[in-house]
C-alpha cells in the first residue's frame, strides 16, 4: 500500500482514537499508507469498520475497536486486544473528543465535567496505558490533538478552549516524565 510513500512505519504498531472519521481517520488512513499496523478506535463501531475495510482492501492492516474513550474498562481492552495480538505498541495517536459551545454564565458544572473526561482524562487514561507497552517496545510516539483553541480564547467556546489548553499542558507534564524512555509526546494543534 506504500504507494511510493516512505514507509517510515513498517512493522510498527499504532492506535488511532477517534479513528473512525475526520482527523483520526485520516490518521489511520496515514499511518496505514506508510506501513504502520494500525487500530482504529472509535465510538461508532461501524465508522472504525469502514475505515478499516477501505483500507484494508489497499493492501493495508488496519483493525477496527468499538469503544468509548471515557470508559476506562473499555480503553484497557482495548490496549489488551493490542498487546495480546501485536505485542507492542509504537505509535498512539489522541483524536477523540468533542466540543460544546456556550456562554460561561450558562455552563453547568456537568457540562465542564463531561467534556473534560472526553477531551482530558480520557487523553491521559490512553497515555497512562500506552507508556508501559511502548517502554517495553523500546520508545514510541505519542500525538495529542489540541487546537489552536488552546493558545487563545473565543467567545462562547470556554469548554473546548480551556480543555484543549489542558491537553497542551499535558503534553508537556508527558514529555518530561517519559522522555527518558525512549517516548517523544507532541502536541497537534490545527
Amino acid at each position: 500500500m506504500g504507494g511510493g510513500l516512505m514507509n517510515r512505519f513498517n512493522g510498527k504498531v499504532a492506535l488511532v482514537t477517534g479513528g473512525g472519521d475526520g482527523m483520526g481517520a485520516a490518521s489511520v488512513k496515514r499511518l496505514s499508507a506508510e506501513g504502520a499496523i494500525v487500530y482504529a478506535l472509535d465510538i461508532v463501531g461501524e465508522r472504525a469498520e469502514s475505515v478499516a475495510n477501505a483500507l484494508n482492501q489497499e493492501g493495508g492492516e488496519v483493525f477496527a475497536i468499538e469503544a468509548d474513550v471515557t470508559k476506562e474498562d473499555q480503553l484497557e481492552g482495548a490496549f489488551k486486544r493490542i498487546a495480546q495480538e501485536q505485542s507492542r505498541l509504537d505509535v498512539l495517536v489522541n483524536v477523540a473528543g468533542g466540543s460544546r459551545s456556550g456562554y460561561i454564565t450558562d455552563l453547568r458544572p456537568q457540562d465542564w465535567e463531561e467534556y473534560f473526561r472526553l477531551n482530558v482524562v480520557s487523553t491521559a487514561t490512553a497515555c497512562r496505558l500506552a507508556v508501559p507497552q511502548m517502554r517495553s517496545s523500546g520508545g514510541g510516539s505519542i500525538v495529542v490533538m489540541s487546537s489552536i483553541s488552546g493558545v487563545r480564547g473565543d467567545p462562547c467556546w470556554a469548554v473546548y478552549n480551556t480543555a484543549k489548553a489542558a491537553l497542551i499542558n499535558l503534553t508537556e507534564c508527558l514529555a518530561w516524565e517519559v522522555g527518558e524512555f525512549g517516548i517523544r509526546v507532541n502536541a497537534i494543534c490545527p
